[in-house]
């Protein structure tokens, strides 16, 4: 009892100190908490959300007209399958819809009727209408959480959709949540009534999705891999795969990954904050015992024992440990509520919070026991002062070393010289300080480093997605020449430049189940978003560059070479280059035109990728290429074929027939010839130039806005987490300074030096340790994030910011210092005289 009684003596006697400590443990206990609990929670959101609905766990989608009644026997007949549902659904990438704001924004949209989404799951449907009040409804729609939460609408909002330029406006009925489909990363899944979808679908055509479950998750890949090989060897040659696998198991791994990378984000700098909470310990300890040795001897003379000195600093800080503690968990139950809410945005659907008790009280646990033992490691040091030697202030022999700075040498500023030889007086405890500042540092650049990257918003993105990213990316019909289409458009004044390119399909490595979606440019130079970080371009037909990730991940380098699958022609190439590129999960291959026909003997480019000059309204050429140019096969099916005449009705009928047999049946060309009377109308398909015109620009905006933001707010909030941390331990440590040295400072008061020449010396005396301290962090900090840079690709360090950052950071030390040794005012010489 008396050793508590002593720390709780300590802990009143050093007020400012013991406040001090209990903010870092409760910020260390606050971040922790919140960050490990919302991350096993926000983990679980997609597993419940299946369990809970229902839910098929694996899902092929398959392209509008690349579906074949083989592939659902495929499936059936492997017996790892134990469930199976062939769900019809209405796929666009070409369709926008209006935000709350007004504006348009673009988005992928899987249009669902409610019987193909009760074979998808449960529809446990959300809503404050009656059943009457729905049917009363003309367009009723009902929608993921993501729409609610991220988007902002609510139940009774008018949700307008747009489809090749016209609009149709939906009231939103209700919220759903869904396993697949919820957000803007792949599609946004929205169900419709069957009028609606039959509209819709016509226009679209029909995408064919199926849906299997295995025993184990896992074996949901084997399945998978064994029925993508089946549809290569077994459709068109191999020379396309339009069927995309979304599997469970990367499902699971994917969901809400951008809130969980900044919830990982927390519990790393919770650990920044723990390592300057137990050195902070370690220097006050250090620092208390040398201020109180005297006592110390006193103590041992009455009869206390240096155990019971040791165990009443480890009293001492424990007590303050578990109240930071206790506050750190009242906090982070606040704290949570709202991570769990950005979890649940960026996931799509709404969670359970759980109960983390026993998570909790194991890091509390944890916390406690690394202060108890940093506590009396440190403080058994006392048992090296019996009495005698306390009583001579801790003196065991005198010395005679020699005195590097001298003040009778001093030609300079004599504060700089009383500041160095302090400091070189305390080597021992300014390693501790060095660390604080140097860990506290390495999480303010660092952080910044992501922050100015983020904050660029798109263009950072754009910089990273190793994609070219034109204003408008139009694929043609088929059958369309891409050159001669380019040809006619570059010379309109609006547009700077046209690149042709193809549509997206995977290629394989023969070494392997990867798979590489091919980038196609006949000339690399012309992009402008597209930079090798390594090498060079391809230019020749056996050269291809793949992205940083791939590399890095498969230990491949500039100069090794790889062999290709497509379908069963196999090539091998040379890499001649590496760069960033997170688009496709930086499974991007990059070759020439001539590269890919190695692959693909029939290829031939089909989509124009057009950038407009400076100032150019992109909605407005959009609306001019499909209105004056050519119509595109979306418009042509959506047409109401109202016109004057007899004949003009029928070439509208006649051209929407063709249309949905160009979209939904992938038929080349149509012709046709129809006599009334004496009149012959024909036509052919040859009419349709274009089959959608998508903005890559506001796709990426819609898709990364949210992860952008995130990032953005948590690197500034951990930024601001350091400072806070680097202002208490200038604190902690000016304020330990003025008592351990109070009497010498008071001589000095004595000798005629003013309080603030005083602060400044004691402010000087930390400068070379806070210098040294920031440099080692920074240093650590541009080596912490190269690995990153290595795997994710080129983000921009610019070391002149960098440096900037520093000086602020040593000059805001320095500040917080400075205030923090005005204590040194309230010493009185009288005062020390008398004692």
């Amino acid at each position: 009892m008396r050793s508590l009684r002593l720390a709780l003596f300590n802990i009143k006697k050093h007020k400012a100190e013991s406040v001090s400590m209990i903010i870092l443990v409760t910020i260390c206990m606050l971040l922790l908490a919140s960050g490990a609990s919302n991350f096993i929670d926000v983990q679980k959101i997609f597993g419940n959300v299946v369990e809970k609905n229902n839910a098929i766990k694996n899902i092929l989608f398959i392209e509008t007209g690349n579906y074949y009644d083989f592939y659902e026997e495929m499936l059936l007949s492997d017996e790892r399958v134990t469930r199976y549902e062939n769900i019809e659904g209405a796929n666009t990438n070409s369709s926008k819809f209006i935000t709350k704001d007004g504006e348009e924004a673009s988005q992928y949209l899987l249009f669902l009727n409610e019987t193909n989404e009760k074979k998808m799951e449960d529809f446990n449907v959300y809503t404050e209408f009656t059943e009457e009040e729905i049917a009363s409804i003309e367009h009723p729609i009902y929608c993921t959480y993501y729409v609610k939460d991220t988007l902002g609408f609510d139940i009774g909002d008018t949700f307008t959709v747009i489809l090749n330029g016209k609009s149709y406006p939906f009231e939103i009925a209700g919220f759903f949540e869904s396993a697949y489909c919820v957000d803007n990363l792949f599609s946004l899944k929205i169900v419709v009534n069957d009028k609606d979808y039959r509209t819709i679908s016509a226009i679209t055509g029909i995408t064919n999705i199926l849906g299997f479950d295995t025993k184990d998750n896992q074996e949901a890949v084997d399945v998978a891999d064994v029925f993508l090989k089946n549809v290569e060897e077994n459709t068109s040659n191999g020379e396309n795969l339009y069927v995309f696998p979304i599997l469970y198991v990367d499902q699971e791994e994917s969901s809400g990954q951008f809130a969980k990378m900044v919830l990982i984000l927390m519990m790393v700098m919770s650990l920044v904050v723990l390592v300057s909470v137990l050195l902070m310990i370690r220097h006050q300890i250090t620092d208390d015992i040398g201020n109180q040795v005297v006592s110390i001897g006193v103590l041992e003379a009455i009869g206390y024992r240096s155990f019971d000195i040791t165990v009443s600093y480890v009293f001492e800080y424990f007590v303050l440990g578990l109240t930071g503690i206790i506050f750190g968990l009242i906090g982070s139950d606040f704290l949570s509520i709202k991570l769990f809410q950005i979890g649940e945005m960026m996931s799509g659907n709404h969670g359970e919070r759980g109960h983390h008790g026993l998570l909790f009280l194991a890091f509390a646990t944890l916390l406690l026991a690394f202060i108890a033992i940093i506590s009396y490691t440190r403080a058994s040091v006392v048992k090296k002062y019996p009495p005698v030697m306390a009583f001579r202030g801790g003196i065991a022999d005198h010395h005679y070393s020699k005195d590097l700075l001298s003040l009778e040498k001093t030609k300079t500023n004599v504060h700089v010289r009383l500041a160095m030889k302090s400091f070189l007086g305390n080597v021992k405890q300014n390693i501790g300080v060095f660390l604080c500042i140097t860990i506290s540092t390495l999480a303010i650049v660092f952080c910044f480093i992501f922050f100015r990257f983020f904050n660029e918003g798109q263009n950072a993105l754009v910089s990273i997605t190793g994609m070219e990213i034109p204003d408008l990316r139009v694929t043609l019909a088929d059958g369309v020449n891409a050159y001669e289409t380019r040809d006619e458009l570059i010379n309109d004044e609006r547009v700077k430049k046209i690149l042709l390119s193809c549509d997206w399909f995977n290629l394989h490595v023969q070494s392997g189940d990867n798979k590489l979606i091919p980038v196609v440019y006949k000339d690399y130079e012309e992009t402008d978003s597209i930079h090798p970080i390594e090498g060079r371009f391809p230019k020749h037909d056996n050269e291809i560059m793949l992205s940083s990730m791939y590399m890095t991940l498969n230990k491949l380098n500039v100069g090794d070479s790889i062999e290709l699958k497509n379908g069963k022609i196999e090539k091998e190439f040379v890499i001649s280059g590496k760069l960033t590129a997170m688009s496709n999960g930086g499974s991007n291959v990059y070759l020439t035109e001539e590269g890919l026909c190695r692959l693909k003997p029939s290829y031939k480019p089909n989509t124009l990728e057009i950038t407009l000059n400076e100032g150019e309204d992109s909605k407005a050429y959009e609306s001019w290429l499909s209105n004056s140019y050519g119509r595109s096969i979306n418009d042509a099916m959506e047409d109401m074929c109202e016109a004057d005449s007899a004949s003009e009705r029928i070439r509208l009928e006649a051209e929407k027939r063709m249309a949905k047999l160009i979209a939904m049946y992938g038929i080349s060309h149509v012709e046709y010839a129809i006599t009334i009377g004496d009149e012959v109308i024909s036509g052919s398909s040859s009419i349709f130039k274009i089959n959608s015109i998508v903005s890559l620009r506001e796709i990426l905006d819609t898709q990364t806005s949210g992860a952008v933001n995130a990032f953005k707010l948590g690197t500034e909030a951990f930024m601001i987490i350091a400072t806070i941390v680097i202002m208490i331990i200038m604190f902690m440590i000016m304020t330990t300074n003025v008592k351990r040295q109070q009497a010498e400072l008071g001589i000095f008061k004595g000798l005629g030096y003013t309080t603030n020449e005083l602060m400044i010396q004691l402010t000087l005396k930390i400068m070379p340790i806070l210098v040294l301290g920031v440099i080692a962090g920074t240093i650590l900090a541009i080596n912490l994030v190269n690995p990153i840079v290595n795997l994710l690709g080129e983000i921009e360090i610019k070391i002149s910011g960098i440096i900037v950052l520093d000086i602020v950071i040593i000059i805001f030390s320095l500040c917080s210092a400075f205030i923090a040794s005005g204590k040194i005012r309230h010493i009185s010489v009288y005062e020390l005289m008398s004692e």
